[in-house]
């Protein structure tokens, strides 16, 4: 028996949705840079709420920061699950899931402070800058800490890059892997689970 459960609320849905149009905007349209701190400063509005009500509010209990908890042993015995064909699928999110979605919050998370830390600098200001090439021309005469907060913002945008990639190949091969359509939960908030 195929049975429907409400496992992501609303808000996590269109914070989810919301965060990826931001994003994929933010990095297609990197040549307007006040457009660029305009669209970066929201994105770190919605990764506070995300994470306050992840912690003191979350909209279903699946949604609870417990639902990240993960650890190496889990992941591993996951992944033996997996090679042997006995992996079940999990309610919520599974081990490597986990970790995943961890290090995008944890790079996004840095990418954020760091870029506001940036308008604080001479040379980056949300009204003084608006073209790449003027980006290009300071950032080289930024102080030694901006500087160093400047090539962490970088880094980590890189790598969050990276991380949301592998997200969306994890997904794809969850997906291929039971069967079923995890993309859709995502956006009814619903999952199918079989029940014998």
């Amino acid at each position: 028996m195929n049975k429907e459960i409400k496992v992501w609320g609303s808000l996590t849905v269109l914070t989810h949705w919301t965060l990826s149009f931001l994003l994929l905007f933010l990095y297609l349209d990197i040549q307007n840079l006040v457009l660029h701190e305009f669209i970066g400063g929201t994105i770190t509005m919605l990764l506070i709420g995300r994470i306050y009500f992840t912690i003191k509010e979350p909209e279903t209990k699946f949604e609870s920061y417990k639902t990240y908890k993960v650890s190496l042993k889990m992941i591993l015995r996951y992944i033996r699950e997996l090679i042997s064909h006995s992996a079940k699928q999990h309610l919520t999110l599974n081990p490597i899931s986990r970790l995943i979605i961890v290090l995008i919050l944890f790079s996004l998370s840095l990418t954020c402070i760091s870029g506001v830390m940036l308008l604080f600098s001479d040379h980056f200001s949300i009204f003084g800058i608006s073209s790449i090439d003027l980006y290009e021309h300071h950032s080289d005469t930024l102080s030694p800490f901006f500087k160093m907060v400047d090539d962490i913002h970088q880094l980590f945008s890189n790598i969050f890059i990276y991380l949301i990639a592998i997200h969306i190949l994890e997904v794809l091969f969850s997906s291929l892997y039971f069967k079923k359509n995890l993309f859709n939960s995502m956006i009814n908030g619903m999952k199918h689970i079989d029940k014998k």
